[in-house]
């Protein structure tokens, strides 16, 4: 956050043009899905999937998480890479919301395998039970918006997680 305000004091300052991105969950095919990090419920879920165990879900399942593809972020930073206009914003670059139950679903939907949710009972009241961003902005100044789905970013990854788990 201490960086983010510094990049636009200086660009405001010495009037370089400056969009700070703030982007949501990346999901699809890429290297880093290959790897577990905090919010990556997509790979931890799928491997359960694949492997046709139970789907570990926390909490009770509700808790929204936004999303977007690897495809639509990248078109994304390439509009903004590609700015002309001299401006000094921050921008969200999200696609949509879906729930972790939900998207324990449409893993499974798209994997062709049962649907076998185990959730944890207790709610975590230390964490953030909704991550959703709004693109309300990026959309309003710079016509942004994704082209994909959740549905698609899943359907890259579960083909990617395949190859990896085989």
């Amino acid at each position: 956050i201490a960086a983010a305000h510094t990049a636009r004091l200086l660009g405001n300052h010495y009037e370089i043009p400056t969009i700070l991105v703030r982007n949501s969950l990346v999901i699809g095919a890429h290297p880093l899905m290959t790897q577990l990090y905090p919010g990556s419920a997509l790979p931890y879920c799928a491997a359960q999937a694949l492997k046709h165990e139970p789907m570990e879900i926390p909490e009770d399942g509700n808790q929204l998480r936004d999303m977007v593809t690897i495809t639509d972020l990248g078109a994304a930073y390439r509009q903004l890479i590609c700015e002309t206009r001299p401006v000094c914003t921050a921008v969200n670059v999200c696609g949509s919301a879906m729930s972790l139950t939900q998207l324990g679903e449409t893993i499974c939907r798209i994997a062709h395998v049962p649907f076998q949710p185990v959730y944890a009972a207790a709610l975590h009241p230390w964490r953030s039970r909704h991550w959703i961003m709004s693109r309300e902005k990026i959309t309003r100044e710079f016509g942004w918006h994704p082209l994909q789905t959740i549905e698609d970013g899943v359907e890259e990854y579960v083909a990617l997680a395949r190859t990896l788990l085989s």
